[in-house]
């Protein structure tokens, strides 16, 4: 056989060596990983929530906003203040 097999046979055997290692650590590691996709999920939804009371309030704000312009141009130029 030639040097070149048996380099390439070690790298195989190392390379699958590592799998197997790769694969044991991702088992020993699934309950965590899988509370930790739980706990995303959750957030997720808290996120969500938050995002659409943003979204309303940021209306709320715009309409406040067009309310003052309204009030503001209904008052006499002597009682303005200036900014």
């Amino acid at each position: 056989m030639h040097a070149i097999w048996f380099v390439v046979l070690a790298i195989l055997l190392v390379g699958v060596v590592l799998l197997a290692v790769g694969l044991v650590e991702l088992r020993r590691r699934l309950p965590a990983l899988r509370a930790a996709g739980t706990a995303l999920r959750q957030r997720r939804g808290q996120l969500m929530l938050v995002a659409e009371r943003t979204g309303t309030l940021d209306l709320e704000l715009a309409a406040a906003r067009s309310r003052l312009a309204e009030v503001r141009d209904e008052l006499p130029l002597a009682g303005r203040h200036r900014s």
